[in-house]
């Protein structure tokens, strides 16, 4: 167990790392295009990543599951995943590029800022979007989990350097923010390739059967993902039809804010799923008792400290432009809290070849999410949203809550009440990570002297 908290820890470090230089480019970008051309560039990007979505089949997970209990398949998987990316991509660039052009779809996006020319460039990155899906989880699969952090790293790290460049110094405004989007992606899948290339040893196979194989398998969990995305996304579509750009500004800050907060449940799903998948799920059953107890204490402690801190926290990163994003935070925070847990169920439901329950609780989270929206955005604006996605996200958990007590025989009691010893266990595992990334430092000033 110790081993398994060492490398969460190492995990969440490294997307700790990764999620505060991502802070700093959106609070870039944020700054310097202000909230009515950040709700332009926030859903530009919507509408490349919905579509890119829709078009992934789950073969990123299915890469998870099947590379880690079959680690000899990852080059017929690698070479599987650039053939789905190629032929869905293009599919994708297809439909796009149709749909764009719908009178209706056109008139919304130019009332929204969105440039359609932009679009339609963004568009054509549509198979490098699916790549980024694909391969990383192939590295994840191999268990090469601190390979896998780098990634995120990566990308973070190019993003920020391309904000700081184009939409600072050279002040691009839109055009640059977009570059930046761009850039991060072409950057990071080269580093991936890399990374992919040695795990695979340089070989890439083509098996259609193992193909259809992780399709079927992806294909359970499709339906939740595509639904799960647009229950944290759907709304920001529809704060576009109902309000303005600007108030899409303050709802994506506020959205993006709370859920960093996720980045917590995020690092140990990043084990989870192969510890899982690749071992008796029996023998990790106690650990998730254990990690679940811990998540829910300290994400509630968390979610208790940006609600009172909102409004100034807002105003320090992004300026008093923004503070409007504050109220529809504090909203938000209720539901990030409970499904913060729920993501860490979910996923050892998926490693035990249950993917189908994530599904149908996104499907019935996101039916509440457009349900409520339509009724309380009209009414009360970016505040009816936030209360709509934390009442929604307060439903999915729920459902994935009671199929993983129905499933795992624990009691409720189980994951969600602090004991002592988790707190030890926590203690012990820090100080033993600390000393691994110190010994070394150690032994170099003991040659020195000598």
């Amino acid at each position: 167990m110790n081993k398994f908290f060492k490398d969460n820890l190492i995990t969440f470090v490294s997307r700790a790392a990764a999620m505060v230089i991502a802070l700093g480019s959106n609070i870039i970008i944020s700054r310097l295009l202000g909230p009515s051309l950040k709700g332009s560039y926030n859903l530009t990007l919507l509408v490349i990543n919905v579509t890119a979505l829709l078009i992934t089949f789950g073969l990123g997970p299915a890469n998870v599951y099947y590379g880690a209990r079959k680690p000899t398949e990852i080059p017929t998987l690698l070479g599987n995943s650039i053939l789905a990316a190629t032929l869905l991509g293009l599919s994708g660039i297809i439909a796009g590029e149709l749909v764009i052009f719908l009178p209706p779809f056109k008139n919304y996006l130019i009332s929204n800022g969105v440039h359609i020319n932009w679009l339609r460039g963004l568009i054509l990155f549509l198979p490098l979007v699916l790549l980024k899906f694909y391969l990383p989880e192939l590295i994840r699969a191999a268990g090469r989990i601190f390979r896998y952090n780098l990634v995120g790293l990566c990308d973070t790290i190019s993003g920020l350097a391309a904000a700081v460049i184009l939409v600072w110094f050279l002040n691009m405004g839109l055009n640059g923010a977009i570059a930046t989007w761009m850039i991060s992606i072409i950057s990071v899948l080269f580093f991936i390739g890399v990374l992919v290339a040695q795990i695979s040893s340089n070989q890439i196979n083509i098996d259609i059967k193992i193909l259809r194989r992780n399709i079927a398998f992806g294909v359970r969990l499709y339906p939740g993902h595509i639904a799960q995305f647009l229950n944290y996304r759907i709304d920001v579509f529809l704060v576009a039809l109902f309000l303005s750009p600007r108030e899409i500004g303050f709802y994506v800050t506020a959205t993006v804010l709370v859920e960093k907060l996720w980045e917590i449940p995020h690092s140990i799903r990043t084990i989870l799923l192969y510890r899982v998948a690749s071992n008796d799920s029996n023998s990790t059953l106690i650990t998730i008792a254990c990690i679940s107890r811990i998540i829910i204490f300290f994400l509630g402690g968390l979610c208790v400290i940006f609600a009172f801190l909102s409004h100034p926290l807002i105003n320090l990163l992004f300026g008093a432009a923004f503070l409007p994003a504050a109220s529809a935070m504090i909203f938000l925070l209720p539901g990030v809290w409970l499904l913060g847990l729920a993501k860490l169920l979910v996923t050892y439901l998926t490693g035990i070849g249950k993917p189908e329950v994530g599904s149908f609780a996104a499907i019935i989270s996101l039916i509440a999410t457009i349900i409520l929206d339509l009724m309380l955005i009209p009414k009360l604006g970016i505040i009816g949203a936030s209360i709509a996605s934390s009442c929604a996200y307060l439903v999915s958990s729920c459902v994935i809550l009671i199929k993983f007590l129905q499933v795992t025989k624990l009691s409720l009691k189980e994951i969600t009440i602090l004991k002592r010893e988790d707190l030890s266990l926590l203690y012990n595992s820090a100080v033993s990570l600390l000393n691994h990334f110190l010994t070394p430092l150690k032994k170099q000033n003991e040659n020195n002297v000598c």
